[in-house]
């Protein structure tokens, strides 16, 4: 598994250009996001009430929070797996953007956690049967996920287990929520202004 993983790494982080270096340093940044997050708290407040948007907002916020603490305070000082770019057999053969490195331990991605764990609750409490939404989102996480290899921070496989860790802790969040994101969407008389 170690030779495909790095095999992909390689191959992503190897095909940049100054433009990618740009793109997926900014893909990268939490808080260039901070507009998206505003966009989905503004389309929960709409859909079901300030009330409503405010409860399933701070849930999600409590499984941005357990997903970055139960990743980098549990599972990166378990598992211990060097990043690329502190692996002294991979990281010679990187390309390093802005000498970034991130920090020791990859496994599992923080980024790729959080950023599923958001669109993944978020696509269940808005609209479960969107396609559209459910495809802007996937697009949203996959180009995260992307940017992550890309800079030689993460392993693919650092990614699948932050995904897997959305997984778990969006299934967790949503499921004492679920019967409040079908109930009657007229309820949302109190609409966000």
């Amino acid at each position: 598994m170690n030779n495909w993983d790095t095999a992909i790494l390689l191959w992503v982080n190897g095909h940049n250009t100054p433009f990618l270096d740009q793109c997926m340093t900014w893909l990268s940044s939490p808080y260039i996001f901070i507009p998206l997050y505003l966009v989905l708290i503004g389309l929960l407040c709409r859909k079901f009430g300030w009330r409503k948007a405010l409860l399933f907002t701070i849930v999600i916020a409590l499984a941005i929070a357990a997903c970055d603490l139960i990743s980098f305070r549990v599972l990166k000082p378990l598992v211990m797996r060097l990043r690329p770019t502190h692996d002294p057999s991979v990281a010679p053969l990187l390309h390093v953007v802005n000498n970034y490195r991130g920090g020791l331990y990859g496994f599992p991605s923080s980024h790729a956690a959080n950023t599923a764990c958001v669109a993944l609750l978020f696509g269940l409490l808005y609209n479960r049967r969107s396609a559209l939404m459910w495809t802007l989102l996937a697009l949203w996480t996959v180009l995260v996920c992307y940017s992550r290899i890309y800079l030689g921070v993460h392993y693919p496989t650092d990614i699948l287990g932050g995904l897997t860790l959305a997984a778990g802790v969006a299934a967790l969040a949503y499921w004492p929520l679920r019967r409040y994101s079908s109930g009657d969407e007229t309820e949302a008389q109190a609409a966000c202004p």
